[in-house]
């Protein structure tokens, strides 16, 4: 059973209404198996940056001034007269877990994380896990924006350079792994290339900047090459390094990863789901709907169970979605299927088996109640 607290829309820190703020998790006999804690700030480096004048007639406001114990957040744009947009972002900022080991209260493994964001586009830049012996284990990450030649908007959230470090507790740095995107940038759709993996036998010492333009690409050992997209620039099919290729269907308006499969071309793979079912998107938006009726996991389960006898000589999962809340469903390799159900307010309620059995519970209340 998984309890979950937040902060109350009412009292409390302002920032932190309504935000996931305890999360604990019990066996069968309730006894505490791990706790979670969270908290949350305000990203002033991303409003003053907004916050500067960008251009003729747009301006910013404070809603409080400089003296007051509200302030001086939030700002507001200001375009003309007609229209103010509040600027008030604020990130995870604190990720504390105690995990009780077979639900032991004496026995406690401590681990503690920690988050940072940039000032441009309120992106997370560092995340810092401080182990019980001291270490931190960092990951670092640019994005595709900051590279010559991409436009800020088709670039903003895409990773260009990520980087895990090792901090010993005594001072010394190593570098443990490494990331490289390579994207192509047509009719301002900006389409991933190729991922690739540093090669490194053992940590490298004091290499933890984290700047695409001059990380040297010789190191790099290509992953994952994208041959095909489509017309949103969606990856539709890759090549691994291990030489199978690796086809993706999407849906939901293209947004949604509905099936992905391995050892099978993208071609043959959507000519098999053009068998079974001739107009995916409205099969999956109709059909099977939001996956709470018999009737509707039935027929996604033949839908499964015919596209996996059509390749049978391929590894197949497959998802389905309710539109603006989250995952529905997940049928593995195995043919297996895991469903998710939400309550009235769209947060996560059950996940259950595929033979109905409960996974895992979830409940909600604010803090204090």
């Amino acid at each position: 059973m998984v309890n979950i607290s937040k902060a109350s829309p009412l009292i409390g820190n302002k920032d932190e209404r309504g935000q996931l703020i305890l999360k604990k998790v019990f066996n069968s006999s309730y006894n505490l198996l791990r706790k979670e804690k969270y908290t949350y700030r305000r990203n002033e480096d991303y409003l003053n940056y907004l916050c500067t004048p960008a251009g003729a007639g747009i301006t910013y406001n404070r809603k409080y001034p400089l003296s007051s114990p509200y302030g001086p957040f939030p700002k507001y744009y200001s375009f003309g007269t007609q229209f103010n947009i509040l600027l008030y972002p604020f990130n995870l900022y604190t990720e504390e877990i105690y995990d009780y080991p077979d639900g032991d209260p004496s026995r406690v493994v401590y681990t503690k994380t920690e988050y940072d964001y940039e000032e441009r586009f309120n992106l997370p830049v560092r995340q810092a896990t401080t182990l019980e012996n001291g270490d931190q284990l960092i990951k670092k990450t640019s994005y595709a924006w900051n590279i010559s030649g991409n436009s800020q908007v088709n670039a903003i959230n895409k990773p260009a350079l990520e980087k895990n470090i090792k901090y010993e507790n005594g001072g010394s740095k190593y570098l443990t792994g490494a990331l490289r995107y390579e994207y192509t940038n047509s009719n301002n759709i900006l389409s991933l290339d190729l991922v690739q993996t540093r090669a490194i036998e053992t940590p490298v010492q004091n290499d933890t900047t984290v700047v695409y333009s001059s990380e040297p690409t010789t190191n790099y050992l290509t992953d994952l090459e994208i041959t095909q997209y489509d017309d949103k620039g969606n990856p539709v099919e890759a090549i691994g390094r291990d030489g199978i290729t690796r086809s993706f269907i999407w849906a939901y308006n293209k947004d949604k990863l509905v099936i992905k499969a391995e050892n099978v071309s993208y071609q043959n793979l959507s000519s098999a789901v053009s068998s079974i079912q001739s107009n995916l998107e409205s099969y999956l938006t109709g059909t099977i709907g939001n996956m709470t009726t018999d009737t509707q996991k039935n027929a996604w389960k033949s839908f499964n169970t015919s596209l996996r006898s059509a390749l049978s000589s391929a590894v197949i999962s497959t998802f389905t979605y309710k539109t603006l809340v989250g995952m529905t469903s997940q049928t593995g390799p195995d043919g297996v299927t895991i469903y998710y159900t939400y309550d009235s307010l769209g947060r996560l309620e059950s996940v259950k088996n595929d033979d109905r059995k409960l996974l895992n519970k979830y409940t909600y209340h604010y803090a204090g109640q």
